[in-house]
C-alpha cells in the first residue's frame, strides 16, 4: 500500500550532507503553486513483511482549481503514478489533500506547513478513521525541527531548507496507539524535497516505511 502521491492522494533520504543555520530564522514562501510547475521523485517503500520496492513519479500543477470541504482555491496536481492530489495556500498556511490517504481516507485537509515559522513551532490536527469498523481518533502533531539549513538530496544541495517532524497518535477502543512518525524537508521556493515516513501495523493495515527524494523539478 502506497501513501504519498501513489495511493488515493501529497511527505531523509539518501541524504549525504546537512548543515545548520540559525534556529531563529523566520522563513516563508515554500511551495510554488504556478501552472506547469512539476517535481519528479523516487519513492522506496518497505513493508514490515516483504521486499522493498522503488518507483518514480512526476507531479504537475495543472491550470485547474477545486473546492474541498467548502474551501476554494485548491490546485489540482496531476500524478503520473495515480490519482490527483491537491495543494492549497490560505493565509500563509499550506494545505494538501492526499499525502496520508493510506491511513486517512476521504478529503482530510492536512495543514503541513506555515509561513514565518521559527524553530520549535508546533501545531496539531485531529480526525477520525475506521480500523476494521472501529473508529480510531487520530492526533497529528507537527513540530518544526531545523530551519534555514542546506541539505543534499540525490547529489544536489538545496538551501533554505526547513524540517517538519510529524507524530501520528491514536485512540483505539480506549487504548493509546503510536500510529507513525515522519520527517519532511521543504526547500524555500521549491517545495518538498525529501521525506521519510514510518507507519505502524494497525488492524487492517500492514505497517511500512517510505523514503522519497526529489530527482528534478521545474518552477514555472
Amino acid at each position: 500500500m502506497r501513501i504519498f502521491f501513489s495511493v488515493a492522494a501529497c511527505a531523509c533520504l539518501l541524504i549525504s550532507s546537512c548543515s545548520k543555520k540559525s534556529s531563529e530564522v523566520s522563513v516563508s514562501g515554500f511551495t510554488p503553486l504556478t501552472t506547469g510547475t512539476n517535481w519528479t521523485y523516487s519513492l522506496t517503500q518497505t513493508p514490515q513483511m516483504g521486499a522493498a520496492s522503488t518507483s518514480t513519479y512526476k507531479l504537475t500543477l495543472t491550470n485547474r482549481d477545486t473546492t474541498i470541504n467548502g474551501n476554494s482555491g485548491y490546485k489540482v496536481v496531476s500524478n503520473s503514478a495515480g490519482p490527483n492530489i491537491y495543494l492549497g495556500l490560505r493565509n500563509g498556511e499550506y494545505y494538501r489533500v492526499g499525502l496520508l490517504s493510506a491511513i486517512i481516507s476521504g478529503s482530510f485537509e492536512e495543514l503541513y506547513l506555515k509561513d514565518n515559522i521559527t524553530a520549535a513551532s508546533t501545531w496539531q490536527q485531529s480526525t477520525t478513521i475506521s480500523a476494521n469498523g472501529t473508529p480510531v481518533a487520530l492526533t497529528l502533531a507537527y513540530k518544526i525541527g531545523e530551519i534555514g539549513i542546506t541539505k543534499t538530496v540525490a547529489g544536489k544541495a538545496y538551501n533554505n531548507v526547513s524540517e517538519v517532524k510529524l507524530d501520528v497518535n491514536g485512540n483505539f477502543s480506549g487504548f493509546g496507539l503510536s500510529i507513525g512518525t515522519g520527517s519532511f524537508y521543504y526547500a524555500q521556493g521549491i517545495g518538498l524535497i525529501s521525506y521519510d515516513l514510518t507507519i505502524n501495523t494497525l488492524p487492517g493495515l500492514i505497517g511500512f516505511t517510505q523514503k522519497a527524494e526529489i530527482q528534478s523539478y521545474e518552477i514555472k
